[in-house]
């Protein structure tokens, strides 16, 4: 239920952006988030993206050391790493060798924390299992060990 004090500006929203929202839909939404199921779920799906995101922060932290410097974060379904010395054209080509053998990488080319512009790269997990994220690691590793 909506409350009073949102009801008016709600129904304006409504009425602009979607005029046929089934209803059925609707009350299956508020019956899951007034039985705690809502609740419930969020809190399930937080710890396992904590769980997620442990393993790709300790897994870059160990594993890429060299290369990659983590970019401290405690939110998100996402990590960002920037390169200790690579270029962009460099990071661009991991990313590349990466996707033929089924890792993603985002390519970030001027990611700007602090004074000067660096590569890195974006890591997802949100999508990921949980049990295939230590395979991917070692997949994205390779990619940057044969580094032309």
């Amino acid at each position: 239920m909506t409350p009073p004090s949102l009801r008016a500006a709600l129904n304006k929203a409504k009425f602009v952006s979607d005029w046929h929202s089934s209803t059925l839909p609707q009350a299956a939404l508020a019956r899951f988030i007034d039985e705690g199921a809502f609740a419930r779920h969020l809190r399930r799906v937080s710890a396992i993206y904590r769980k997620r995101h442990q393993i790709l922060a300790d897994a870059i932290s160990r594993d890429f050391a060299e290369h990659l410097e983590l970019i401290p974060s405690t939110t998100g379904l996402h990590l960002t790493a920037l390169a200790r010395r690579m270029s962009a054209d460099q990071i661009a080509a991991i990313a590349r060798r990466a996707a033929d053998r089924g890792v993603a990488v985002q390519v970030l080319s001027n990611f700007a924390v602090g004074a000067i512009p660096r590569a890195g790269v974006m890591l997802g997990y949100g999508a990921i299992p949980t049990s295939h994220i230590e395979e991917g690691v070692h997949l994205l590793r390779a990619c940057f060990d044969s580094e032309p």
